[in-house]
Parts: structure tokens; C-alpha cells; sequence
């Protein structure tokens, strides 16, 4: 059998600039509530309210601001936590990749070239001698004539793991044409 899906505490540790304190080769493959995490998940410690469930959960590690202490288990400490809260759900919840094509009310200027991969979403315009390259993402946008637009590449302790969703988030780099 392969290696699970989901991350190791070292590389949540890395992409959410977070210090761990415990094995950074332990793996977690998934998000879940203080109460409903088990030993595979990771929960988070937000508001001090709720350190009771905190101190009796289950999950294989916690997400908690650099403060808390004398929490059992492996603790991914952050000056952040509401914003690393969103990041490691987004990290385990991946917005879908939109489908390629151009939305009906796009608007498209004969002289652009668009990839058959790329998406182009609702309300956006893409100006004359515009390259829209391969799988890149354009959402209610104004791109002016010439410039050639590519996804973004992700962070390197991440390209395995985002790199079927690179498409999808929205960032792109700005090329000469």
C-alpha cells in the first residue's frame, strides 16, 4: 500500500510558518472539530472557551496561537491562528478546478489567443493580442491587449500536493508578451 493521502506535520509546519512541537514526519489526512478528530486528524484551538475540548480530544495534532500551553500531543504554534485556521482548510479542501471554456457573458477579443484548457468565468475581458495560456483561470477580470497570463506555481514543500490545483486558485503571473 501506498503512502495516505493528507500531510505531514512538517510540511503543515513549513506552509503555514507555524512551529511544531512533535514529529514532523507524522502525517494527518484531514481537518476535523476538538471533539470529532481522531488520531489521523488535525483540529484547531482558537478561542481559549473551548481548551476543555482541546485538552480531551483525540486529534493527531493541534492548530493553536503561540500562547497556549499544556495541551497533550503534537502543537502547530502560530502568531495567526484564525488565518492558518483558513489556510490548512484550504490546504485539505481545495477549491474544484472550474471547467475549461468561456462563459457566456465573457468577453473575448477575436485577436486573443485562449487555451482550450483555460477557463475563462463569467464578466471577464480579454483584450486584443491577449495569450491566455494552459489550464489558467480568468473570473470577472479585465486583461488588456498583449499580455500573456500563466498560472502561478505554488510553494516548493507544496508543488506535489497543489499541483492539480494551481489552476484553481486564482493566481497568476504576469509575462511579456
Amino acid at each position: 500500500m501506498g503512502t495516505p493521502a493528507g500531510f505531514t506535520l512538517g510540511e503543515l509546519a513549513a506552509t503555514l510558518g507555524a512551529t511544531l512541537e512533535g514529529d514532523p514526519g507524522r502525517r494527518v489526512t484531514g481537518v476535523a472539530s476538538l471533539d470529532a478528530a481522531g488520531p489521523e486528524q488535525i483540529s484547531f484551538l482558537i478561542d481559549a472557551r473551548y481548551r476543555p475540548a482541546a485538552e480531551t480530544s483525540r486529534a493527531g495534532a493541534l492548530l493553536v496561537s503561540e500562547g497556549v500551553s499544556g495541551l497533550p500531543g503534537p502543537l502547530l504554534r502560530t502568531r495567526t491562528p484564525q488565518q492558518a485556521m483558513i489556510a490548512l482548510l484550504t490546504l485539505f479542501h481545495p477549491e474544484a478546478a472550474p471547467p475549461p471554456g468561456i462563459d457566456a457573458s465573457a468577453i473575448v477579443a477575436r485577436e486573443a489567443h485562449v487555451d482550450p484548457s483555460a477557463s475563462i468565468g463569467a464578466l471577464a475581458v480579454i483584450g486584443a493580442e491577449c495569450s491566455i495560456h494552459v489550464s489558467c483561470c480568468a473570473r470577472g477580470c479585465v486583461w488588456g491587449a498583449a499580455w500573456s497570463y500563466r498560472p502561478a506555481p505554488s510553494s516548493a514543500a507544496m508543488d506535489s500536493a497543489m499541483s492539480s490545483t494551481t489552476a484553481a486558485t486564482g493566481r497568476f503571473l504576469r509575462s511579456a508578451p
